[in-house]
């Protein structure tokens, strides 16, 4: 067996819920009636750990969306993709037009995207100065830099001219914003769903993205994609989120009141058990069947789910803890012989230790433990010698 990683599903229009382990079709068949019918500008969150299938649930979402029975249209944006652009104006411009390229078969929007597109580079133009503002958290001290005082000095002497320059460059922003968000809005009218419903903007993974890129991301849906008609969702772990804002702030800034200004409505997705979650990463993910030897092997998959499934009960494991377990047991895993006939307890227990209790994990890897010795012998020196 080689080591896997967690692949989401890529579900179709056709079948968006094929492969649904988790049984997450009934919430995303509700929460798809309820931003239906929304007109009015609106950004939804879905806040979920890392490692508890977010990504696949805006697919679904998405795929549900556009079937022959929804027939509605939406953009799926991997923020964290486009992170390394530094402008999320832009990349979701870029996106859009994508978008309307692959939906405008007659080329009678091309006027339209061309529009946003140009309004959208003389705008970023325009906000530069903010940008650098917060990609610098605010600390730009012209008093610290080399000869600061004779600058600040010369600046003084053309404040005159300056602050003429900033409210003439503050009206030509706000017309600027204006016109984008009204192209936005006949952007969105032509894309509305055969009963008016709004187009999805689905965002993954914005809280793996730079913490700069992130804030700049959501100020962007706020003030410029703030239009009738476009739904945001927005996938993230909200703990991780505000980590990310108190980056940009400080620790000490209210990181939640600040994301509520950004926030229609939070749903949190609910956590499957973790026994039908252990199943899918055992059955989907990690594919014991494909393996060789001792793990393609019925007995042995029956014996690790039940002791996995056992384990994760007693010790209240998060879906994230037993994620990694999944991920380390994998590399163990390529160290077994075809032809051993092993038992599965300690490619549970090791990860285990590695994860809640590192201190007792590296004792084991050196040789200095109870657990290096019996019950766990079927591991071997060469799993022991195994670190990861």
């Amino acid at each position: 067996m080689i080591f896997k990683k967690n692949t989401p599903l890529v579900p179709t229009s056709d079948a968006p819920f094929e492969g649904d382990r988790l049984n997450r079709e009934n919430t995303i068949r509700t929460l798809a009636e309820i931003t239906n019918q929304i007109e009015h500008p609106f950004v939804m969150t879905l806040n979920s750990p890392w490692g508890t299938g977010k990504t696949t649930f805006l697919r679904m979402w998405r795929a549900h969306l556009e079937s022959d029975a929804m027939n509605c249209h939406c953009i799926l944006f991997n923020a964290w993709k486009n992170d390394f652009a530094n402008k999320p104006l832009i990349s979701f411009v870029a996106e859009i037009q994508e978008f309307i390229k692959e939906k405008d078969g007659s080329g009678e929007l091309k006027a339209l995207a061309e529009d946003i597109a140009s309004i959208a580079k003389k705008m970023f133009v325009k906000l530069i100065p903010i940008l650098l503002k917060l990609a610098t958290s605010g600390f730009v001290d012209l008093t610290k830099v080399k000869d600061g005082d004779r600058l600040v000095e010369a600046l003084g002497q053309g404040c005159q001219e300056v602050a003429g320059d900033a409210l003439k460059e503050q009206r030509e922003t706000k017309q600027l914003m204006e016109e984008f968000r009204q192209k936005l809005t006949e952007f969105a009218a032509k894309f509305k769903g055969p009963t008016g419903q709004p187009l999805h903007f689905f965002v993954d993974e914005l809280d793996r993205c730079r913490p700069t890129y992130a804030i700049e991301l959501l100020e962007t849906i706020k003030h410029l994609f703030d239009v009738p008609g476009i739904v945001f969702v927005l996938a993230v772990d909200r703990e991780q989120l505000s980590h990310t804002v108190k980056a940009v702030y400080g620790q000490d800034f209210g990181a939640s009141g600040y994301l509520k200004r950004f926030i229609d409505i939070e749903y949190v997705i609910p956590e499957p058990p973790r026994e039908l979650f252990i199943e899918h990463l055992l059955d989907d993910v990690y594919k014991f069947h494909e393996g060789d030897g001792a793990l393609n092997n019925p007995d042995f998959e029956r014996q690790f789910l039940k002791t996995f499934v056992n384990i994760a009960e007693e010790l209240q494991l998060t879906l994230r803890t037993i994620e990694k377990i999944f991920v380390h047991a994998s590399l163990l895993w390529n160290r077994i012989p075809q032809t051993a006939a092993i038992c599965p307890r300690p490619y549970i227990y090791v990860p285990l230790l590695r994860e809640l209790w590192r201190d007792k994990y590296l004792l084991f890897v050196r040789g200095q433990s109870q657990y290096a010795t019996n019950p766990y012998s079927e591991m071997g020196e060469s799993c022991r010698h195994s670190t990861f």
